[in-house]
């Protein structure tokens, strides 16, 4: 017998079409829809009953680890790290990730882009204003919930926590990429002016990032203006100012975003020629590729059908399969609702209850078992411990609390 909430779990984790994957889904949309819940999975009943099909010869020895990883955003972050604007970090935090696997923490997504390091070290009342949203650009301020104060936060939680870094490519240049490095990498012994203010934070420690991603989303950033041409040559020099500090750095290179999004990639060919440049021109300097695939319940195969596409032209470019496809980013993406503001205006905004309910949280699990299967993926960072309308841990009434996704 087995608990009918896992059945259920069983019975969307193996709800791919071969057919369906066979070619690329139509629209955005009604895609979505594919999976319809019937009455059997409301059924009053405690129990039911199961089969458990093995398979000898297909031995899945992937580390979880791998795949279990989380997006951090600094100024949702800063919310319930320092609640009710207090100055000391949240005792409740830390223990709420103590039961999660700790082993890929990514700083950060769309934020990363304007997110100046430097300016979040050091004391914190003397840390100088920067641009707090990304999306909404408003009034500056310093950020409490910083870089020293984010590797404290994990070390908390886990001793063998482990962390990747976005690069920021459009507001900071590569020396600021070398001085970052300086200040994670770099033995608590050495002089490097970035390396002491690191052991001057208060961690004497190295923190060796597994993995630089060379910015976040680079082909429709607001801010930026490459292509995969300039892109290509920008990667060569931020890498060399990286390996500058840190010879055995690893890096990830962004491709371009929503090839199902007609407006942005009006073909597969369109789409596929960013990283099929990337490929060519910096293939044996990088180690992964980034794909970032938000999805609805239920159109989980759809994302099966790009990443054979990604796995496909990585072997057809550079003649092999070392090169490693990063989910840095992934998630259930929920529907837009019209919200009355302040002002008495409307404004369509991401629905918040779509994102970590037991549905999404279902569809969540079955994306994590399909990469769990494939070998070509290096990693895979859920999306986000609090960012948007996504959240593994959330606040209310200055209470943390985990929500069910967690």
């Amino acid at each position: 017998m087995i608990n009918r909430l896992f059945l259920f779990a069983l019975l969307l984790g193996d709800c791919s079409d071969a057919a369906a994957a066979a070619e690329p889904p139509i629209s955005e949309g009604e895609i979505y829809r594919g999976v319809e819940l019937t009455d059997l999975a409301y059924a009053e009943v405690d129990s039911l009953p199961a089969s458990l099909r093995l398979n000898p010869n297909e031995v899945m020895d992937r580390p979880v680890g791998a795949v279990l990883g989380f997006n951090w955003n600094w100024w949702r972050s800063d919310e319930i790290a320092f609640p009710a604007k207090t100055i000391e970090l949240n005792p409740e935090l830390s223990p709420l990730l103590a039961p999660l696997p700790m082993r890929g923490n990514r700083a950060t997504g769309s934020f990363s882009q304007v997110f100046e390091w430097q300016a979040s070290t050091g004391p914190r009342d003397q840390r100088p204003h920067q641009t707090k949203d990304y999306f909404t650009p408003g009034p500056s301020k310093p950020i409490k919930f910083g870089l020293p104060e984010w590797i404290k936060t994990l070390e908390t939680a886990s001793p063998d926590f482990r962390i990747s870094w976005v690069l920021n490519m459009i507001t900071d240049d590569a020396q600021d990429a070398a001085n970052l490095a300086a200040y994670l990498t770099l033995p608590a012994d050495n002089d490097h002016l970035w390396s002491r203010q690191r052991v001057a934070d208060g961690i004497v420690a190295p923190v060796v990032p597994y993995v630089w991603e060379l910015g976040n989303e680079m082909d429709h950033n607001r801010y930026s203006e490459y292509d995969e041409v300039s892109y290509a040559i920008a990667c060569r020099e931020w890498m060399a100012a990286v390996r500058a500090i840190q010879p055995d750095a690893k890096f990830a290179a962004t491709i371009r975003g929503s090839p199902w999004n007609k407006g942005r990639n009006p073909t597969l060919e369109h789409w596929a020629a960013w990283h099929r440049h990337i490929l060519k021109e910096i293939g044996d300097e990088i180690d992964y590729l980034v794909f970032h695939p938000y999805f609805k319940d239920g159109s989980l195969h759809n994302m099966d059908y790009y990443l054979d596409l990604l796995e496909a032209d990585i072997l057809e470019v550079t003649g092999s399969e070392r090169i490693k496809l990063l989910i840095s980013e992934y998630g259930v993406w929920p529907d837009r609702a019209e919200q009355v503001m302040p002002n008495g205006q409307t404004h369509s905004v991401l629905r918040t209850d779509q994102t970590h309910n037991w549905a999404s949280s279902l569809s969540t699990a079955d994306f994590i078992f399909r990469m769990l299967q494939r070998p070509s993926i290096g990693g895979a960072n859920y999306h986000s411990v609090r960012a948007g309308p996504w959240a593994l841990i959330d606040m209310e009434d200055g209470q943390l609390y985990p929500t069910a996704i967690h």
